[in-house]
């Protein structure tokens, strides 16, 4: 009789321990791959972001040494390296105000990213 009860508790897993263990494992691996996404949007910004920086520097760069009386505000549609394109890509709009002899320039770089519009801003001062 007592090998007959080693024997029945050597059965194995119940069909709701198998069933508790798979919920576990497939909400450990959404986790998992919510990561992954939540990383891959990061990147995808921060590349962006990077791109926008440097593309704001770029023309910040050429209202410092463009001579001030040619000195207009304007705008443009650029891709990641700064050539022009007719559409996506990147916006740039640029600013002069002029206070007396000093110039107030602003460099605004928009794009789209998802179902969102981000920015980033530039200021800067110049003298005549």
């Amino acid at each position: 009789m007592n090998r007959r009860r080693r024997v029945d508790r050597r059965r194995g897993f119940t069909l709701i321990e198998i069933l508790v263990a798979l919920v576990i494992t497939v909400l450990g691996l959404s986790a998992i791959a919510a990561m992954f996404v939540a990383n891959a949007n990061g990147t995808s910004y921060a590349r962006h972001a990077t791109e926008a920086s440097v593309l704001a520097e770029d023309q910040l760069e050429l209202m410092l040494t463009t001579p001030s009386a040619n000195l207009v505000s304007g705008y443009d549609q650029v891709d990641e390296y700064g050539v022009a394109v007719a559409s996506g890509g990147f916006s740039r709009v640029w600013n002069v105000t002029w206070d007396g002899d000093l110039a107030r320039i602003s460099v605004r770089v928009t794009w789209t990213e998802g179902d969102s519009i981000r920015e980033m801003v530039f200021r800067t001062l110049r003298s005549r």
